[in-house]
């Protein structure tokens, strides 16, 4: 199987993923393997049975009167296209202006067309007057591809436990999420400065607006940095699997790799012991812990009742902790700090060996190759940065071509 996608793109990854499968069996690492069993073989006939394809198929504009009975997004067009190419024994044909393919078929003695459309979504076209045998084909094509994607998800466990698996990459998205409330964290700190710099208590205009406003703009702060923080890790998080997709994966399984906390991720490509890289790291960490993690989770603090006190907390050490601030948990200073720690920490990533090729791979937008020979053929180009982007830009320009369906 080869599947494209640019997850910086508009549209779903179903609509570009191309399948290259020999009938009932699938490549992998030079060994041709059964993909389904003869069990999942029959079910898919039953489901298709009465439906017959032919060469002489009746597109949709050579057919006099064409209706269209609908169009489906589930399944995917690639799905309904495998069930026809490999499993019915029909073909597919260059389709019209965005459409991928087409191809005809007989059912109940009724010539039909189906039609990729810009390989989001599959139109069924027939004789008008036909509603019910359009519906009960329509359902036929759905359970044939109901049951071959349930072959391909257990044969595709097997796969992810071998590590013969590709991530979609969310780095853009993550990334412009993070900047956007980055730039509004900036802005909010510049209105705080102006306020404590220019603004008086006006005993005319009274305290409780002067406190309004001045809480207003902490309460802002506070927001648009928690948002800044969750996606600030979520964009470390696809860097760091960059990095096991290039680096030594020290014997791991990239799903063993994933369950470990994310400090024991990152300090296995960084070395941090010591000087300005501890720094950082620990500021980043304890971000990570004081902010991401307590409303990440919504970690509330523990009350035990006390007779003739009340509720208090289960130690006093609990006080100090950021959610228990009435006011706001991050205010102008901890934000500077805090956001000074995530500006370095991306500066590692540019200062390292192995953190530049990652971080450079993340911004392709590619899929992040985690099968060893996919992977290998990027780590080989890791010794000259020119040859490396080449390859991404060389890779995109492909991807480029399947997403405007020049191919």
């Amino acid at each position: 199987m080869i599947c494209l996608a640019r997850s910086d793109r508009s549209c779903g990854l179903d609509a570009r993923c191309l399948f290259l499968l020999v009938l009932g069996t699938r490549w992998t690492g030079g060994k041709t393997v059964n993909m389904l069993s003869s069990k999942a073989k029959k079910r898919i006939s039953k489901a298709l049975y009465g439906v017959e394809f032919s060469s002489d198929y009746p597109s949709p504009w050579r057919m006099d009167g064409s209706h269209e009975y609908g169009r489906w997004s589930r399944p995917p067009p690639y799905m309904v296209r495998a069930v026809i190419e490999l499993l019915a024994g029909g073909r597919v044909y260059s389709g019209g202006d965005k459409s991928a393919w087409e191809t005809g078929l007989t059912f109940e003695g009724i010539q039909w067309c189906i039609q990729d459309r810009r390989r989001s979504d599959w139109i069924l076209w027939g004789p008008p007057g036909n509603r019910s045998a359009a519906d009960t084909l329509a359902k036929k094509l759905t359970s044939a591809s109901r049951i071959l994607d349930g072959a391909i998800l257990e044969f595709g466990r097997e796969m992810v436990g071998q590590d013969q698996l590709a991530l979609q990459n969310n780095y853009h998205r993550v990334k412009n999420m993070y900047e956007f409330f980055r730039n509004h964290v900036d802005t909010t700190l510049k209105r705080i400065d102006e306020f404590r710099r220019n603004r008086r208590l006006d005993i005319a205009e009274g305290l409780a607006d002067f406190l309004n406003e001045r809480f207003g703009l902490d309460k802002e702060l506070e927001a648009y940095s928690l948002s800044a923080i969750m996606f600030f890790f979520a964009m470390t998080e696809v860097l760091l699997d960059c990095c096991f997709a290039l680096g030594d994966r020290g014997g791991h399984t990239f799903m063993e790799y994933r369950k470990l906390d994310w400090g024991e991720r990152f300090t296995r490509f960084f070395a941090v012991g010591t000087g300005q890289a501890q720094s950082i790291y620990e500021d980043v960490l304890r971000a990570r812990r004081e902010h991401r993690n307590i409303w990440a989770h919504a970690d509330p603090v523990l009350y035990v009742p006390i007779e003739g006190v009340g509720l208090i907390p289960m130690t006093y050490d609990h006080l100090d902790k950021p959610s228990m601030n009435f006011f706001s948990t991050i205010d102008a200073g901890e934000a500077q700090r805090m956001f000074a720690a995530f500006d370095a920490l991306l500066g590692l990533f540019e200062d390292h060996s192995l953190g530049w090729y990652a971080k450079n791979y993340a911004d392709s937008g590619l899929p992040i190759q985690i099968a060893q020979p996919r992977a290998d053929e990027l780590r080989g180009l890791m010794n000259d940065k020119d040859a490396f982007m080449n390859e991404l830009e060389e890779r995109c320009r492909y991807q480029d071509a399947v997403d405007n369906m020049e191919i």
